[in-house]
């Protein structure tokens, strides 16, 4: 897993440090000057260390989820659906 692929930009970046190292949204954290100065070093170093240079601006194709903000998207299954699936995976396995 790529944490900060190349196609990432400064906004993506900053807001997915934001929320791993703050919990918070990126608002808050730049509103304060020693959080905002702690933020911006974070990207200057990653972008040192890993020698890429992240895009100024968002790009639209791109999505952080953050899972203690944005909301979960979760489907209902019958219980049919797990126990057609649990009996396909003893199978497998006892034919292996």
């Amino acid at each position: 897993m790529v944490l900060f692929p190349a196609e990432n930009t400064k906004t993506l970046s900053i807001l997915r440090l934001a929320w791993a190292f703050w919990v918070a949204e990126t608002e808050e954290v730049l509103a304060s000057p020693t959080d905002k100065m702690d933020l911006l070093q974070m990207l200057d170093t990653i972008e040192r260390t890993k020698g890429i240079k992240f895009a100024e601006g968002h790009n639209p194709n791109i999505d952080c989820i953050r899972l203690a903000f944005d909301p979960v998207v979760a489907s209902h299954r019958p219980l049919i659906y797990y126990a057609v699936s649990c009996s396909i995976g003893f199978f497998v396995l006892s034919v292996a």
